[in-house]
């Protein structure tokens, strides 16, 4: 899963535990590890295509275009035209189903997940990237009841990079066993 290899990734700091997401463009992919072994894993496919598709489907543009317009937004700007109110909505509308789901893992894991640590979040992936996506992030995070304090929401120097990093360490610590 790319969110178990985001943990690896970017949270060696923290024994290999937190929750790792990457937002890609078909989808996003979270894991929650624990001392580097799942807890639970899950994918959700509305993540970058399809903030293009809807967006484009309510402001009657092509997702070509979209997308483009897409790679220019800060998600903390109050939107000034359809296009970005439209994006800015499919990403809330996005992260709102991957906080949700977060939460529900926590939830079917129980006590296998309890922690008395605040939990790091590490986002990464291309969908992540516009400027505000952390923060988004985190707001929507702190608005539901979780088992667990939120710890730094953390958008590594590389993101884009974080995903194939996380397999080689993976693969590195398999050869060795």
């Amino acid at each position: 899963n790319e969110g178990l290899a985001v943990v690896y990734s970017e949270l060696a700091n923290t024994a290999y535990t937190g929750v790792g997401v990457s937002a890609g463009a078909g989808q996003i992919n979270v894991s929650y590890g624990m001392f580097g072994v799942p807890v639970f894993n899950f994918s959700i496919v509305n993540s970058g295509d399809w903030i293009d598709k809807m967006a484009a489907k309510a402001t009657g543009e092509s997702p070509t275009f979209i997308n483009k317009e897409k790679h220019k937004i800060d998600l903390m700007k109050e939107p000034t035209t359809l296009v970005e109110r439209a994006i800015q909505t499919q990403y809330k509308l996005m992260i709102e189903k991957t906080v949700f789901n977060i939460k529900k893992g926590f939830e079917d894991a129980g006590n296998r997940a309890r922690t008395d640590e605040p939990l790091n979040f590490v986002i990464t992936g291309g969908t992540s990237s516009p400027p505000g996506f952390d923060v988004l992030f985190r707001n929507t995070l702190s608005q539901i009841e979780l088992p667990f304090k939120i710890g730094s929401i953390i958008r590594p120097e590389k993101p884009l990079y974080s995903v194939a990093k996380g397999c080689l360490i993976a693969a590195e610590n398999s050869a060795r066993i």
